[in-house]
């Protein structure tokens, strides 16, 4: 199921946010949007997910403009998890993540019960959120609570997730929790990822694909390998980095002073 933008066009007000974007999310991969704070990394998401359908262009899911969709069909095909979601404190986990299976309801169809309560269960499962499936979602610390989002967003058994900077106010234990559980989903049910991410050397470990967003429009896409360079650093980030390889191989790129 592939996701990809064309010559993508929004503003905001009298601002132009993002001109002319081109780009195709490969198909069971996980790409991180990575760039400088205000470049359109969030603004691309939400038009990728039909968040925001004010733009010019076009947004195509398997070639067909997502904006013809209808949006329960859509939300079986792709979830996304927005920043600063906030729920009732009352709710349970459970509850929580039952409400993933909106899709497959309406106020004329009660949905099938026993796939809602297998697909809530697979959800908990896959999030680690079993044993916490009666506790108020209020009561969890946040790496918990947020795992408790993306749980609901499995729910929908999409085949594309979007995910806005999922790691953000998480301490680097449930950041790492977070994103080994993406990893898991992506290698287990080859589910396609598109997700924001600041952390650079935490794109590179968690991603196949980066995309490189500056000055309204695509800077760099490739493998982390190709795009995250000391001289990228320097370009996109306006700073100066040390590079070494880490007790695993991997190559980390440390950020050491503002070009000036």
């Amino acid at each position: 199921m592939a996701l990809s933008v064309e010559n993508l066009v929004i503003e905001a007000g009298d601002k132009l946010i993002l001109d002319g974007v081109n780009v195709t999310f490969p198909e069971g991969r996980i790409t991180s949007v990575i760039g400088p704070n205000g470049a359109g990394k969030s603004t691309l998401l939400k038009a990728a997910a039909n968040i925001n359908s004010n733009y010019k262009g076009r947004v195509l899911l398997d070639g067909e403009d997502i904006r013809s969709i209808k949006r329960s069909d859509l939300a079986r095909k792709l979830a996304v998890l927005p920043q600063g979601m906030t729920t009732p404190s009352d709710i349970t986990v459970e509850q929580l993540v039952d409400y993933g299976r909106f899709p497959y309801r309406s106020w004329f169809k009660r949905g099938n019960p026993q796939e809602d309560k297998e697909a809530v269960e697979w959800a908990m499962q896959v999030t680690n959120l079993g044993h916490l499936a009666k506790r108020q979602v209020a009561s969890l610390s946040g790496g918990e609570r947020q795992r408790a989002w993306i749980a609901m967003a499995l729910a929908q058994k999409p085949r594309i997730l979007l995910l806005d900077e999922p790691t953000t106010y998480l301490d680097i234990a449930h950041q790492l929790e977070v994103l080994e559980i993406v990893r898991k989903i992506n290698m287990d049910w080859g589910m396609t990822i598109i997700m924001v991410l600041h952390d650079l050397n935490q794109s590179a470990k968690y991603s196949h694909n980066l995309v490189v967003i500056k000055d309204k429009g695509i800077r760099a896409e490739g493998s982390p390998q190709d795009v995250l360079t000391k001289e990228f650093l320097a370009e996109v980030f306006g700073v100066r980095a040390e590079s070494y390889r880490n007790a695993m191989g991997e190559e980390i790129l440390n950020p050491v002073a503002v070009i000036k």
